[in-house]
């Protein structure tokens, strides 16, 4: 129906929007898991931005791609180690920077309202 071709077509749209990568996934065929990666889109076509950045967040092949798998917080890492470790902040920086608000923040025209200082 109608609403199935809709919400195929919104998955297509929101696979542009969160592109991933197969390349660091050790699956040569890697069709598993870009099936899951697609079924994210196809099951929250209607759903908010919110809960589509939480489906694709928590996906496997992002958590890759985006290095946050196995990332260490500081406090558990000291407790653990008695030594310090840095948390990768790549993903935040990669989910501002290409899912949502970007780095210039924009007037309703889309122009970009220029930094005062």
């Amino acid at each position: 129906g109608a609403d199935d071709q809709l919400c195929q077509r919104m998955a297509f749209a929101l696979s542009k929007i969160f592109a991933t990568s197969t390349t660091e996934n050790a699956d040569t065929q890697s069709t598993e898991t870009n099936i899951v990666v697609y079924d994210n889109f196809v099951n929250g076509c209607f759903s908010t931005y919110k809960d589509i950045t939480k489906r694709v967040s928590f996906n496997e092949e992002m958590s890759t791609q985006l290095t946050y798998q196995n990332n260490k917080a500081v406090h558990t890492y000291w407790h653990r180690s008695n030594s310090l470790a840095w948390p990768d902040e790549n993903y935040a920086r990669e989910n501002l920077q290409l899912h949502n608000i970007g780095l210039i923040k924009l007037n309703e025209d889309g122009t970009p309202i220029p930094d005062i200082f």
